[in-house]
């Protein structure tokens, strides 16, 4: 399992002659996001760039078993 959470916080003072403005915003997300078995964990990039995360994450090599033909009459 993969969890990814983020929080933004804002928070913006107006001061002028007659009044004080303040605005205060909170904004959350979060999601697990479930993963295949075969991930080597010691091996993962991450990037964020103008609000998109890049996760490049290495698999292990799975060895493939032999294939059989058989011949059908």
């Amino acid at each position: 399992m993969l969890p990814v959470s983020v929080e933004h916080k804002e928070e913006k003072e107006e001061k002028k002659k007659n009044y004080i403005c303040e605005e205060n915003s909170y904004n959350s997300f979060s999601r697990t996001f479930t993963l295949p078995e075969n991930l080597k964990e010691d091996d993962v990039n991450t990037l964020y760039e103008n609000g998109v995360l890049k996760l490049d994450i290495a698999k292990n090599t799975i060895a493939l078993s032999k294939t059989k033909e058989i011949s059908v009459v």
